[in-house]
């Protein structure tokens, strides 16, 4: 369980300013009905501002369900704002299964219905793509489009034991 970034799909430009967008995965734990713990790896969307100035993020993503359509989560990376700001150095984070649950109907009604054992051994796809802008621009400019594979399995001997497989193209 190692931290798997992607800094290929970041975007320059000769002013300096630069996105990198990645999935890390995360240890985290995961409550039980019966008060018990899973211990449970989140797969978290992270975009890095590495320039020098600060920069208004408008993300677009979509999430699939293997072998389904594409769904569309912008709404839920960027809520009611419709640019956020991010500082030089500054991080952006969401989590997947968040945006799984709230992005993505048809995994929201199944872990509704299932729990954490409905997002288990299917593979999804995130594609992100980044408008965003400098401060005294009005003009967006575009990230190219980061994709990435990714899917939650449980240990075969109990299921309160949950890695993460992350894939980049």
């Amino acid at each position: 369980m190692g931290s798997h970034q992607e800094n290929n799909n970041g975007s320059r430009d000769d002013r300096g300013s630069a996105l990198e967008i990645g999935i890390e995965s995360i240890p985290s734990k995961m409550r039980k009905p019966d008060g018990g713990e899973i211990f449970f790896t989140r797969a978290v969307l992270v975009v890095n501002n590495t320039g020098l100035e600060p920069v208004f993020l408008t993300p677009r993503a979509d999430l699939t369900q293997e072998g389904g359509i594409a769904h569309e989560v912008t709404g839920a990376l960027s809520g009611d704002l419709p640019a956020q700001s991010l500082a030089p150095g500054g991080k952006r984070q969401w989590d997947l299964f968040d945006l799984l649950t709230t992005g993505h109907p048809g995994v929201a009604s199944k872990v509704h219905l299932f729990g954490y054992k409905a997002v288990l051994n299917w593979w999804f796809v995130l594609s992100v793509r980044i408008d965003y802008r400098l401060e005294e621009e009005s003009v967006p400019r575009r990230t190219p489009l980061f994709r990435a594979r990714f899917r939650w399995n449980a240990k075969p001997a109990a299921l309160d034991q949950v890695d993460l497989s992350i894939e980049l193209p």
